[in-house]
């Protein structure tokens, strides 16, 4: 199943290769407390979170690099 902007967290979080694509946007991003509780919501929603440090630009990003997982 592709990855995109309404794929949830957790969904992201069980691909290895997403798991990395994320990681490059946002070190550390799997060890912030926060993760457990957004793991049900959409990227596109997280995204959308004040505060959330995932910029329009580094969204586009991550689902340009999301669309290139086999």
């Amino acid at each position: 199943m592709p990855l995109d902007e309404m794929s949830t967290i957790k969904q992201i979080s069980e691909n290895e290769q997403a798991r990395k694509i994320m990681e490059k946007y946002i070190p550390g991003v799997w060890e912030l407390p926060i993760v457990k509780t957004v793991m049900n919501f959409k990227l596109k929603r997280v995204a959308e979170i004040p505060g959330s440090g995932i910029s329009k630009e580094m969204f586009e990003s991550i689902l340009k690099d999301f669309s290139s997982i086999e």
